[in-house]
């Protein structure tokens, strides 16, 4: 009777371990850009079925110690733009397809930092990641 109830913990652990896997995420990927360049910030949400209510993004950047959110996308309703950014920033995903990428136009050297995408859905709450976005300042070399 040992041995049985050994296996079957066994399997109930392997089951646990497959659906922690298949769990709620959030995928962003790392830029680097030029000074003065476009950024396209990707961040996904997959492994759910449940309601997307809305995108949020928040910046920590050079200078800056706080993080500070910059642009909000609810699910049927308007953009959100605050701190600044409002020309800068054009949203690029698709709420239903679960996508809430950014564009950020005309990228300067004080845009580096990190960017957090935050997804909130419904009953879940909010999924995050941070995304690190590297400016390279070009330079003109005359010889």
């Amino acid at each position: 009777m040992g041995y049985f109830n050994l296996r079957i913990t066994a399997i109930c652990l392997t089951l646990l371990l497959i659906t922690a896997v298949n769990a709620i995420r959030v995928i962003g990927r790392d830029a680097t850009v030029v000074a003065g360049d476009d950024a396209r910030l990707s961040c996904q949400l997959v492994d759910t079925a449940e309601e997307l209510t809305s995108v949020t993004w928040q910046r920590r950047t050079k200078g800056k110690a706080k993080k500070h959110r910059f642009f909000g996308c609810r699910f049927r309703a308007k953009e959100e733009h605050m701190n600044g950014l409002k020309d800068r920033v054009k949203f690029t995903g698709d709420i239903p397809g679960l996508d809430g990428s950014i564009l950020l136009s005309n990228i300067t050297v004080s845009d580096e930092g990190i960017y957090t995408c935050i997804f909130s859905i419904f009953p879940s709450g909010p999924f995050e990641t941070a995304i690190h976005l590297t400016v390279q300042e070009f330079l003109l070399l005359l010889v």
